[in-house]
């Protein structure tokens, strides 16, 4: 889940270090009162960006939830929704899901299904089948929570913020331009009367925007909001830097609509090396600049490299996706279509053909 809340992060994470440390030579490394702890040490490492440290310190916490509370407690499910999280941020798309719906019944059995608990797990979920390119579940998702915290937080909670951000975002995915760019106005107009204009938090509402009119073609105010958009990336804390770099793929694709090839490929190789650097290159968010490159060049007739970026596109997403999955059946569409160009019909029936077979496990 995006966090862009101001702070010094560094700050927080040398006293909660030191905090922890003293817990632990008092109380002993077992000892219930360190879970909450580490769990916050553990979030604190998620928005500098530390995602190995961040896994360390979310299981560890979870451990302790289950050994004291019980494997079927609130706690506990507040674990797995924390090692839920850090599963989709590091590519490990099914392990996040089920570690998500483990949550989710925990906090249904125990809380009830209008719960900010409940709600901030469907966000989640939301936001993993956004990435496989389910945008209607996304959006069925997300509309729930809506819902929810209508009633629960009311809409004017922080956390409401990137929620009507990310619902805007969604409507885009699915083709509502109309309401996304209201949605995303309205997240704006509501974060600015608290924060004042400027603040990074502004960042996905700016992302949304853009890819709203890209989607209608208006791309030079498609190119103007994720141009702002990319500026309260970069001004906020390191852990946007996955985001920062997804939004220049989105730069990206206008350059290239626009015909400004050039451009599109700097920005296209500019993402994919932050997101290698951040999460490596098997991780699944890496195959949206490969797939740009590989949309690219086919375009521009370079279609020997096209079809080497496509086969890492596929590659990738074929171990976290179903043949189901929207994602992975646009670029084994569109790897098929550039192998019917080249005159290998064979090739690309059965490229075709794997859709149909299940990744194996």
């Amino acid at each position: 889940m995006l966090d862009l809340a101001a702070g010094d992060i560094d700050r927080a994470r040398s006293r909660m270090r030191t905090a922890v440390g003293m817990a632990e030579a008092e109380l002993g490394g077992d000892h219930a009162d360190l879970a909450p702890m580490l769990n916050e040490l553990g979030g604190i490492e998620l928005r500098r960006g530390s995602y190995a440290e961040a896994e360390s310190f979310y299981r560890r916490a979870h451990r302790l939830f289950e050994a004291h509370h019980g494997r079927d407690s609130v706690n506990a499910a507040i674990g797995l929704q924390n090692l839920g999280v850090i599963a989709l941020d590091r590519g490990r798309w099914r392990e996040a899901e089920s570690l998500l719906e483990r949550a989710l019944a925990i906090f249904r059995r125990r809380l009830h299904e209008d719960h900010p608990r409940v709600g901030e797990v469907l966000y989640n979920l939301a936001f993993l089948h956004s990435l496989q390119g389910d945008g209607e579940r996304a959006l069925e998702l997300l509309n729930r929570v809506y819902d929810q915290w209508q009633k629960t937080l009311g809409l004017d909670h922080p956390k409401s913020y990137i929620l009507l951000a990310f619902l805007a975002r969604a409507n885009v995915d699915v083709g509502h331009y109309d309401r996304a760019d209201r949605l995303a106005h309205r997240a704006l107009a509501a974060h600015r009367e608290r924060h004042g204009e400027g603040h990074p938090m502004e960042a996905v509402a700016l992302e949304a925007l853009g890819r709203s009119f890209a989607a209608r073609g208006a791309l030079a105010e498609a190119e103007s909001w994720l141009e702002q958009a990319l500026v309260r990336y970069r001004d906020g804390l390191p852990a946007n830097r996955r985001y920062l770099a997804l939004a220049q793929t989105e730069l990206a694709r206008v350059m290239a609509a626009q015909g400004r090839s050039q451009r599109a490929e700097e920005l296209f190789e500019q993402s994919l090396e932050t997101l290698e650097e951040i999460v490596g290159s098997e991780n699944p968010v890496v195959t949206q600049p490969l797939f740009g490159l590989a949309e690219l060049h086919h375009r521009d007739g370079r279609a020997g490299s096209a079809e080497g970026f496509y086969r890492r596109v596929l590659d990738v997403r074929a171990t976290v996706m179903t043949a189901a999955s929207p994602a992975r059946r646009s670029a084994a569409e569109a790897y098929a279509g550039l192998l019917r160009e080249l005159g290998r019909e064979r090739e690309a029936g059965l490229v075709e053909t794997r859709l149909a077979v299940p990744p194996p496990d």
